[in-house]
């Protein structure tokens, strides 16, 4: 069970799934902004541009994952966009850009947009970078 923010941002990135969160950590973030969206058993968080996190409650369980983001590499000089409609969906390369302002597609990366990939480390795994967690 995942208990801090730190802990949840990497194990969003290595699954496609639900990822099991304290009640406090889901509390916490319920807490922090208003959410984006709200129902009788979920809300969606976003803060600015970052991540859209969609937490739940079933039961007595509390869980998370990750809707979109915009995914920057371990040395801030790649940008990857990637969104899914739901937790049963792939995660979608929407943009990769530089980290210049001049929204070029770096060389060799051309391929990546459009492809669906499983988890964000699958992504970075066949891109050959390391996202910033």
């Amino acid at each position: 069970m995942i208990a801090t923010q730190r802990e949840l941002y990497i194990a969003l990135q290595e699954t496609s799934d639900d990822v099991n969160v304290t009640e406090s950590l889901y509390y916490y973030f319920l807490g922090v902004l208003p959410p984006r969206k709200i129902g009788d058993d979920y809300y969606i968080f976003q803060e600015g541009g970052g991540e859209l996190l969609r937490f739940s409650k079933v039961g007595d369980k509390f869980y998370c994952h990750i809707l979109s983001d915009t995914l920057i590499t371990l040395y801030f000089n790649i940008q990857v966009e990637v969104s899914r409609k739901d937790v049963n969906a792939l995660f979608r390369v929407l943009s990769i850009s530089r980290d210049d302002g001049t929204c070029n597609t770096p060389l060799g990366y051309e391929d990546f947009i459009s492809a669906e990939y499983g988890s964000i480390t699958s992504l970075a795994n066949d891109m050959n970078v390391t996202f910033h967690v």
